[in-house]
């Protein structure tokens, strides 16, 4: 049940019912990390959704790619979500993350979200166009927040 709280108050997944989300949390497992874990880098093949049941991760990116330092882009806290890009592209992690502190992690796999949007094909397509449909709406936030920018080279 402490999957489905986490799931309906996270924006990615707040556009779903009860059913959707039970749906969902009923294939998630828990992982468990220590202070100072990497729970993966940048480069590193991804497939996971993390949903942070406690603690804080730190997400960073190096410099560039002749330096091997670290800028810190986010942290992110009990409630909030990583590794979405992987998760729905299936493509390598695009940044380093790291526990702040020890953690628990609901953890929702590629497969069996597959799994799941698959066993019950209209349903599945309900669950996708909702997700899809606060993926653009976030996208268009962020345009419009960056739009007004000056250009900077």
């Amino acid at each position: 049940m402490i999957a489905v709280n986490l799931l309906k108050k996270s924006p990615l997944f707040q556009s779903l019912d009860q059913h959707e989300l039970e749906r969902l949390s009923s294939v998630m497992k828990t992982e468990n990390y220590r202070h100072g874990d990497v729970i993966f880098d940048q480069g590193q093949k991804g497939g996971k959704l993390y949903l942070i049941k406690s603690g804080r991760v730190e997400v960073t990116l190096p410099l560039s790619r002749y330096d091997s330092r670290e800028e810190k882009v986010a942290v992110v806290r009990e409630g909030e979500y990583f590794g979405e890009l992987s998760f729905f592209d299936g493509r390598e992690h695009s940044a380093r993350v790291t526990a702040l502190e020890d953690l628990q992690l609901f953890v929702l796999t590629r497969e069996d979200y597959h799994t799941i949007i698959s066993s019950d094909l209209e349903q599945g397509a309900e669950i996708q166009r909702k997700i899809i449909l606060t993926v653009v709406n976030m996208l268009r936030t962020m345009n419009k927040r960056y739009s007004y920018r000056p250009f900077i080279e």
